[in-house]
């Protein structure tokens, strides 16, 4: 009998009012937290959900608005932090793997004379 009260009065059941639940907040919140760990990859999902989410949460009396708030922030942060670093370290990494796939080529065949050696 879980979300029901008994009234006295009437000798009846009644049902209790269903919490209002912001659930597209909640997700936005989330999505943002795994879009920092993952350099940014879902921060326009995040962004979105959280921006809808805060909408939602004006229409439920400021159910959830906190939650969707953090997210919207969380999301800006971490497009921003996207468009910064990806800029800086994309050569960077383009240039390690370069590096490592000519040391590998020039280490893996050595040509001496009419004989090839495989290190």
């Amino acid at each position: 009998m879980e979300g029901q009260n008994y009234n006295v009065e009437n000798n009846a059941y009644q049902a209790q009012p269903q919490q209002a639940k912001n659930t597209i907040g909640l997700v936005g919140f989330i999505l943002s937290l795994v879009s920092l760990l993952c350099c940014g990859l879902v921060s326009i999902v995040s962004l979105i959900l959280s921006i809808v989410g805060l909408n939602k949460a004006k229409q439920l009396n400021g159910v959830g608005k906190g939650l969707s708030l953090a997210g919207l922030i969380i999301s800006i942060v971490s497009i921003l932090c996207s468009l910064v670093l990806v800029p800086i370290m994309m050569p960077r990494i383009i240039s390690s793997v370069n590096n490592t796939w000519e040391q590998n080529i020039n280490s893996t065949i050595y040509i001496q004379g009419n004989t090839t050696s495989y290190y």
